[in-house]
């Protein structure tokens, strides 16, 4: 080996680590930038900015490199800004930063409603829980669950995870809800035995279905539903599931609309590992219990009629080994940065055995 190729053998070895130590970096300053926003506070801070270069250069022991140390570091503060600017402009205008999982496979209501918000930084996985997983270890910024639909109510499971899960709601939005009913290319209504969905979807079409002697076989999600139809290529089956999810996996149409909602909205949440709150914000989610005797939740209720806040949404949650007692899910209107609003939930926090903040956030999308 010449001397040229050892020193450029020294330097592509420096480079790896470089590059490893900027990675690190970044990551600290998004989550910088994450508290900035949190706190609303400004992208620059000159003097702050000021201090680190004259730090950074007093920390190289060849005075020979000071300008360059000077100028490096004038571009990683450049790039650690822009990186914060992305994340708050892309909360303003209803687009998180980041990549974000959602339950079940391409073509369902989960993929279009992740979508809305992530454009194309989306992958799928297998079941809810798997949502709050990837969250909370970090593998996805974000998660899109279903929590509510306008005909068929709460999405229990998704309450119950978030429970379980120290996660954030950072956002919300809505996915227009249209079943059809789909087989393969050969497909015939009056050839029909079997058909294969989520349980929303069959009880979403119960009407549709309730004078067909369908065999009704029950899968994780609709998507999934029209996958597995292609993939047997039986005539016989069918799938309910979306129109855009017939198209995807190569389904025939059989029928359409055949929920019977006619304004059939599904709310999905989109959260986050951390909260994320600014001025725009205008919803507020919490979980809360209530002392054990007569009247408790009409007390803590109480605190929201005092100060004229409005309730959006109460879902009840049992508690684990308590007979009797409940979690209560409430959305209301509103900002945590008012005084009104804070003082409030400090009312109520103060009141209950147990409280948890679950977001502050708006509609995406």
């Amino acid at each position: 080996m010449t001397e040229l190729e050892q020193q450029r053998k020294i330097i592509d070895e420096v480079d790896t680590k470089l590059v490893a130590l900027f990675e690190e970096r970044m990551a600290a300053s998004e989550e910088v930038g994450n508290i900035k926003m949190l706190n609303g506070m400004k992208i620059l801070d000159p003097e702050r900015e000021r201090l680190i270069l004259a730090d950074r250069v007093s920390r190289a022991e060849n005075p020979a490199y000071h300008r360059y140390i000077e100028e490096i570091f004038k571009c990683i503060l450049s790039q650690s800004r822009k990186l914060q600017r992305s994340i708050m402009r892309g909360y303003e205008k209803g687009r998180l930063s980041g990549t974000a999982a959602y339950q079940g496979l391409n073509g369902s209501y989960g993929s279009e409603a992740a979508a809305a918000v992530f454009g194309d930084s989306i992958y799928n996985v297998l079941t809810f829980e798997d949502v709050f997983r990837e969250v909370e270890s970090g593998r996805a910024d974000y998660g899109v669950l279903p929590v509510e639909n306008y005909s068929t109510g709460s999405i229990m499971e998704v309450f119950d995870l978030l429970k379980k899960y120290e996660v954030y709601i950072a956002g919300e939005t809505y996915v227009e809800v249209r079943h059809c009913l789909a087989g393969t290319q050969d497909a015939d209504i009056d050839g029909i035995e079997q058909v294969y969905s989520h349980e929303q979807g069959f009880y979403q079409s119960k009407e549709y279905l309730s004078d067909k002697e369908w065999i009704q076989t029950k899968v994780v999600n609709t998507a999934v539903a029209a996958n597995m139809v292609a993939e047997m290529n039986d005539p016989a089956k069918a799938a309910i599931c979306s129109a855009r999810a017939a198209e995807i996996y190569g389904l025939k149409i059989l029928r359409t609309n055949i929920n019977f909602a006619d304004n059939n909205r599904t709310r999905f949440i989109v959260i986050s590992k951390n909260p994320i709150t600014d001025e725009q914000n205008n919803k507020i989610s919490i979980m809360f219990s209530t002392p054990h005797v007569s009247g408790a939740l009409f007390e803590a209720l109480g605190f929201f009629k005092e100060s004229g806040l409005n309730l959006a949404k109460i879902e009840s949650r049992p508690i684990p080994d308590k007979l009797g007692e409940y979690l209560f899910f409430v959305d209301l209107e509103g900002n945590v940065g008012k005084i009104d609003v804070s003082a409030t939930l400090d009312k109520l926090k103060a009141y209950a055995p147990s409280y948890r903040f679950l977001g502050n956030y708006k509609k995406l999308g």
